[in-house]
């Protein structure tokens, strides 16, 4: 059970305000990552919304992630032999950045690897990330628990504090995924991440249970 889903919470804000549930553009929605704040920006075919969903966690031991140091910031790990080097941090849920300068074949299976690491108890969701300059990047997510998935809200958004503790990116960055795009920004005034991106209807249905 993930604890948020930075992609699915636009999803809910644009349900409860279509069906009624909330007649605000601006609602607070909880979650086991703690209350995000939702603003719908815009409605129509496409919902245009943005989602406060706070500070990143760089704490090591609140990732939670073994080893020494009080975080873990463009440091090495050994996956049987083969070394990549990391940085990690938690949003509520946990995520660990790859940088890359083009998507090797076995993304995967390095995927696969960190997630399962002694290094993360809980284990970790893993974002490959290809900077394509200071404010672009393109991303390749293997989610914790479901393996390749085609975008992540919150694996950009930590995609966007790694880069910018390893000197890569801007605090605002557009991020793109085999499907889709978001614009994350990290604020500096108040250390929150701000995910704007489109909620769109995809279908609708009925289902009776007893």
């Amino acid at each position: 059970e993930a604890e948020m889903c930075g992609n699915g919470i636009r999803c809910f804000a644009r349900f409860l305000y279509e069906q009624g549930l909330s007649k605000s553009r601006i609602q607070d929605i909880e979650t086991k990552a703690g209350i995000i704040h939702t603003e719908i920006m815009q409605t129509g075919n496409t919902f245009l919304i943005c989602t406060d969903i706070g500070k990143p966690i760089l704490a090591r031991k609140k990732i939670p992630m073994r080893g020494k140091g009080g975080s873990c910031i463009n440091e090495s790990l050994n996956l049987d032999g083969r070394e990549v080097t990391i940085t990690s941090l938690s949003l509520g849920n946990p995520h660990t950045l790859i940088f890359v300068r083009e998507f090797s074949p076995d993304w995967r299976e390095i995927g696969r690897l960190v997630e399962n690491h002694p290094m993360f108890p809980r284990r970790t969701n893993v974002e490959f990330v290809k900077v394509l300059n200071r404010r672009g990047i393109q991303l390749k997510i293997w989610e914790r628990g479901v393996g390749e998935t085609l975008a992540s809200g919150t694996g950009a958004s930590a995609a966007t504090v790694a880069g910018v503790l390893n000197q890569k990116l801007e605090r605002k960055v557009m991020a793109h995924f085999d499907k889709g795009e978001l614009t994350i920004e990290w604020k500096k005034e108040n250390d929150h991440l701000n995910i704007t991106g489109p909620a769109i209807s995809a279908f609708s249905g009925t289902y009776n249970y007893r």
